[in-house]
């Protein structure tokens, strides 16, 4: 399992792809606790949903498992993970963060007395271990490496699907009036809005 970002300081003017492997407490959080809670997506779903976050302010972050890609989004309630397969087959969860005043919650002094801000919080981790080392270059440790061509096939293959539906999204929303209608209903959807997280 793998950090997947990209080196816009390449040579040549070619942007090419790092990697790094996900830490091993922040693994067991995606296999134990992400994976089990994915429920199926459908590609209206999704068009007219979460890919409108990419038009957003939204910290994220991909992470490579294998053939799939799960892109992890700092999002209402905290954690909005999508996972794209080869086959074109989506899922998704929503994961309520573990820091009880997210998103300016109101949580009770009980709740922050008992929430502990040293304690490893793999959401953070899972989007800004890559976040931060894509957007800050020098602060990039040893840990990262250009990919090679075996990763780089299998982010082709995760990710051509969705391109696919981006690319038939541009053409449903060809004008500027019709983008911003479309911005409108992806704030509707229940995914953008955090509803039906998962504890």
């Amino acid at each position: 399992m793998q950090y997947l970002i990209f080196d816009y300081g390449s040579k040549n003017g070619q942007t090419r792809m790092m990697t790094r492997m996900v830490a091993k407490e922040d693994r067991d959080y995606v296999q134990e606790t992400i994976l089990p809670s994915l429920r199926p997506l459908s590609e209206e779903d999704y068009c007219y949903g979460p890919a409108g976050i990419l038009d957003t302010g939204a910290r994220y972050s991909y992470v490579l498992d294998g053939d799939e890609l799960l892109w992890c989004i700092e999002w209402e309630p905290g954690l909005l993970v999508i996972r794209f397969s080869p086959d074109g087959t989506m899922a998704w969860s929503s994961l309520r963060s573990p820091h009880p005043g997210f998103g300016g919650r109101e949580a009770s002094e009980e709740e922050m007395a008992n929430f502990d801000e040293d304690v490893s919080n793999p959401q953070y981790n899972l989007v800004f271990t890559a976040w931060d080392a894509e957007m800050e270059p020098k602060e990039r440790g040893k840990e990262w490496a250009f990919i090679n061509q075996k990763v780089q096939r299998r982010w082709d293959a995760a990710i051509e699907p969705v391109n696919k539906l981006a690319e038939r999204l541009h053409a449903e929303v060809p004008t500027e009036e019709a983008r911003s209608a479309w911005q409108t209903r992806c704030e509707k959807s229940p995914i953008w809005q955090g509803k039906d997280a998962m504890a």
